[in-house]
């Protein structure tokens, strides 16, 4: 039997979660783990990377959006959201 996400990433149950990341996810994780914030071209490949496929530019903009990420107008940069901020629903 198997399970879907709601990002429609299907997985077998027994796995009991899958094993991929969905695109918010990658995005948090990507940017958790950056030391400095990151311009759009480079969070997209490291992103892309994570979820081993490629990413629309605006998707990827509308995810960070709505995960909270902050973003630099003089650098041009994200960064992941302030800790202690509440999730966005």
């Amino acid at each position: 039997m198997s399970n879907y996400t709601r990002s429609r990433y299907v997985y077998l149950a027994e796995w009991g979660e899958p094993r991929r990341d969905s695109l918010p996810e990658a995005i948090r994780r990507v940017l958790g783990e950056a030391e400095t914030p990151l311009g759009l071209r480079d969070l997209a490949i490291q992103v892309e990377e994570r979820m081993g496929r490629a990413v629309d530019q605006v998707l990827l903009s509308s995810a960070l959006k709505a995960v909270g990420a902050q973003y630099d107008r003089a650098g041009g940069t994200w960064s992941a959201a302030p800790a202690g901020d509440p999730e966005p629903d």
